[in-house]
């Protein structure tokens, strides 16, 4: 009889709702290449990354030499920018996995040195993420340490 208790418990409780407590990956990360900083609006001492929310904010921090760049949407994409550089060295970021969990957009990268007059040496890792209005936080992880929470505000 104890058996046939556990069974009907085991199938009578509801199983909890795994989408509130799973993340939702973006498994194809969208880069837009070609994309460096206008002037000097970087540190050369640190990780520089940015959340932009607007397309004017994209323009006032970001040029492009390529010819018909790809623009994001910002009525549905916040962009995501990173660049690390030092005064000797360029590195290149990459992407490797963007997760939403309880409000909060973890953003994983990876670096590494860059030859010395690359063809894109010196471009900004830009990409973008489903504009989401339940995100109020973006985390950056240098491989799986944190280095940087920016809040984000979107007005709808």
């Amino acid at each position: 009889m104890s058996m046939g208790l556990i069974i009907f418990l085991l199938f009578a409780c509801k199983s909890p709702d795994i989408s509130k407590t799973s993340p939702r990956e973006n498994p194809a990360i969208v880069m837009l290449p070609g994309y460096s900083f206008k002037d000097s609006n970087f540190t050369r001492e640190d990780f520089n990354v940015f959340v932009i929310t607007t397309e004017y904010g994209f323009d006032s921090l970001l040029t492009t030499s390529v010819v018909n760049p790809i623009r994001p949407k910002f009525d549905q994409e916040l962009v995501l920018a990173i660049k690390a550089e030092t005064p000797n060295y360029s590195y290149r970021s990459t992407f490797r996995k963007m997760e939403l969990r309880n409000r909060i957009l973890n953003v994983y990268f990876t670096v590494q040195k860059e030859a010395p007059m690359a063809e894109n040496s010196g471009w900004v890792s830009v990409s973008t993420f489903p504009r989401d209005r339940n995100i109020r936080l973006v985390r950056f992880y240098f491989d799986d340490i944190l280095i940087r929470s920016i809040p984000v505000v979107l007005v709808y």
